[in-house]
């Protein structure tokens, strides 16, 4: 167990070095559904650990997950894709919102307030 946890812990803290590009990928996102799907069944408390640091909108994800019950088929989508959309929207968030921060520290002074 204590091995899982460590790549668990390995595999979310390389999510915050990917840029939006690896971010979409097919690959990215069956490993990181797959991975969520897995802490659903063996560690939820560490999911929603993990949900939390990545700032993940509770009400958000309650109200797509209630939408998506599981009893339906929904196109085959399970609740561990439905939260890695959501992980990955959120850390595309953060990245355009960090490159439009640096884009506004190359401001010319005398533009600042």
């Amino acid at each position: 167990m204590q091995d899982k946890d460590s790549n668990n812990e390995f595999f979310f803290q390389q999510l915050q070095t990917l840029d939006e590009k690896e971010m979409v990928s097919a690959n990215f996102r069956e490993s990181l559904s797959r991975l969520i799907n897995d802490l659903i069944n063996d560690d939820f408390g560490k999911l929603v650990q993990f949900l939390y640091r990545l700032d993940i909108d509770e009400k958000k994800l309650r109200k797509i997950l209630e939408a998506n019950p599981a009893d339906r088929q929904n196109a085959g989508r399970n609740a561990g894709e439905i939260i890695a959309e959501l992980v990955i929207e959120r850390q595309i968030q953060k990245i355009r919102s960090r490159s439009e921060f640096k884009r506004d520290e190359n401001i010319d002074e005398d533009e600042k307030w």
